[in-house]
């Protein structure tokens, strides 16, 4: 019922429209001496973590509401080190070797919720979260079962082999 990030972490989200004219913009120009590196997204624009979280569930939730089902509140954001204090120590005893699994993969991309500081970057983009939020809606559209779907606590038995596997 949480997501993880630092208070005030930016997300720097590009679509995909703009990294496609970026590289035909440098296809264009051809090779520059010395190189050079183009950073792409907003700076001190950037969307903060949560208005990107909140953008994601006004598009879960447009979609829900079309469909008549129930609406949902965005996760509490939690901190990185509330995360691993508080809620992985007491939460982990109770997932599934897969759930274990797949928080252990997610852990992989907390140092990016951790960034408070804008990038510099070389070419601003246009704001996305009303892409964010239409992307949610596509993506609700394609995989209807999982966006109506209702959350459930992270709890589980794992199979006998399971459990043999994590030991070995």
């Amino acid at each position: 019922p949480v997501f993880v990030a630092e208070t005030g972490a930016l997300s720097e989200v590009v679509s995909c429209c703009d990294v496609t004219s970026c590289l035909l913009a440098a296809a264009e120009r051809g090779p520059v001496p010395g190189g050079r590196v183009d950073v792409l997204g907003r700076g001190t624009a950037s969307a903060t973590t949560k208005e990107v979280l909140d953008a994601m569930f006004v598009g879960l939730n447009r979609w829900r509401a079309d469909q008549g089902g129930p609406l949902f509140t965005p996760p509490s954001l939690v901190t990185p080190d509330q995360w691993h204090r508080f809620y992985l120590p007491f939460a982990r005893p109770h997932m599934t070797q897969r759930q274990r699994h797949f928080t252990d993969l997610l852990a992989e991309y907390l140092p990016y919720m951790a960034i408070t500081e804008p990038m510099a970057v070389t070419w601003q983009v246009e704001p996305v979260l009303g892409c964010i939020e239409q992307s949610i809606v596509r993506w609700a559209e394609t995989f209807p079962r999982l966006a109506m779907a209702t959350p459930a606590p992270w709890v589980g038995q794992d199979d006998e082999d399971d459990d043999e596997l994590e030991t070995a």
